[in-house]
C-alpha cells in the first residue's frame, strides 16, 4: 500500500467526507471513497489525456513540491 499526503480546500474536504460517510458509513469510510474515486478517475477520458501530456513533457507552469515542514506548517530551526 502507498501513501498520499495532500492540501485540500476545507470546503472541499467537507463535502467528500460527508458523501464518503453517506455511502461508506463509518469504519474507514475515507480510505474506501478515495479508493473508488482514483479507481473511477483511472477509466475516465481524462487519465488518458492528462498521461499523454505528461508524456509529451508539456510545461505546467512553475509548480513547487514543498518540503513536509512546509506541508505541516513546521518551523524548520
Amino acid at each position: 500500500m502507498g501513501k498520499i499526503t495532500a492540501n485540500v480546500p476545507d470546503e472541499v474536504l467537507l463535502q467528500f467526507r460527508e458523501g464518503a460517510k453517506r455511502n461508506f458509513g463509518r469504519q474507514k469510510y475515507m480510505q474506501k471513497a478515495l479508493v473508488e474515486a482514483m479507481q473511477l478517475w483511472n477509466k475516465s477520458k481524462y487519465h488518458d489525456r492528462c498521461m499523454e501530456l505528461l508524456k509529451k513533457r508539456v510545461p505546467t507552469g512553475k509548480w513547487k513540491m514543498p518540503t513536509r515542514d512546509e506541508i505541516h506548517d513546521r518551523k524548520i530551526l
